[in-house]
């Protein structure tokens, strides 16, 4: 009969025995197997986008691919320069490397012209940079998280979730900062804004795609990454009072937001 355990290495003095070593490992893998099995692929937690005089990379952090999960201690970091076109940071995943005493598996950073996206490579942000200009990895304001040139793009990066990837959590932090000073009594606004704030964890793709189309007066639609970050962007500017067809705060296109 299967039976739940708890089973901890005490480590009495003397030779270590290798059903303890196999408890340590079993610790290890099953602690962080279990808390993201329902996890897709992506970023799951750190990987900050770093530069630093002309290098560019990502903190440390945890990543998932294949179901496997992969750790990077440290920053990586490689040297860019302006090209005027796309160039994307990714991981590259190796092939599994043979060795007769652990399974293992590694991912290296590279930085690549193009958008293309192969299935043993992750993105991790992306950028367009202009000759005599500087890549900037922070931003003026949540519309600027988009800016085509010269910036450091999150917005198409695959942020690991339960049931499907999401939104990077630095995309709706930023936005959740912003709208709270001008969310006024909107619950609505104000219930989303606290959840992207709560945790600093990732919000569910799901949960961002029924605010934007609730608060948007649309009949609720999956949408893509690009598309949530236009969305949200529109939001904020109802909210701030900025909106771009003239309407003010709680309306857009003539149909009225009800708090």
């Amino acid at each position: 009969m299967s039976k739940f355990e708890h089973k901890v290495p005490l480590f009495p003095p003397g030779p270590l025995k290798k059903e303890m070593l196999l408890s340590l490992r079993d610790i290890a893998l099953d602690g962080q197997g279990f808390r993201y099995r329902e996890h897709t692929d992506g970023i799951v937690a750190g990987c900050r986008l770093i530069e630093d005089g002309m290098r560019i990379g990502v903190g440390e952090g945890m990543v998932k691919h294949a179901g496997r999960l992969y750790r990077l201690r440290g920053e990586a970091l490689l040297p860019y320069e302006p090209t005027d076109e796309w160039a994307v940071i990714k991981l590259r995943f190796a092939p599994k490397s043979p060795h007769s005493e652990y399974d293992h598996h590694e991912a290296s950073l590279t930085l690549e012209a193009g958008t293309d996206e192969k299935p043993d490579e992750m993105e991790l942000g992306r950028f367009k940079l202009k000759r005599g200009s500087r890549l900037r990895t922070e931003y003026e304001g949540f519309r600027d998280m988009a800016t085509e040139y010269d910036t450091a793009i999150l917005i198409h990066v695959r942020q690991a979730a339960p049931g499907a990837d999401t939104l990077s959590p630095a995309i709706t932090t930023h936005f959740a900062r912003e709208a709270y000073s001008s969310a006024g009594g909107n619950q609505l606004d104000a219930a989303f804004c606290t959840a992207c704030l709560s945790t600093g964890e990732a919000v569910a793709r799901e949960l961002i795609g029924r605010y934007a189309c609730a608060r948007l007066g649309l009949e609720y639609r999956e949408m893509g990454n690009a598309e949530l970050h236009g969305a949200l962007a529109e939001i904020l500017d109802l909210i701030t009072g900025q909106s771009r067809d003239g309407k003010g705060t709680g309306q857009r296109g003539g149909v009225l937001l009800i708090d």
